[in-house]
């Protein structure tokens, strides 16, 4: 999602444990989807998925 404060509108105050959680359970990011906890380290572009 490109709005600022997505993560916050829909997981609100547990945002920053879930994405603690992520990164602990998958450091490398294998798991990706938008709109995702922990997604903000990749953008779609195109039919790619490219590192920010």
């Amino acid at each position: 999602m490109e709005e600022e404060g997505w993560q916050q509108r829909l997981w609100g105050e547990n945002y920053g444990r879930l994405k603690r959680i992520k990164r602990t359970v998958d450091p490398t990011d294998v798991f990706w989807c938008t709109p995702c906890v922990g997604n903000e380290r990749w953008k779609q572009i195109g039919d790619r998925l490219c590192r920010v």
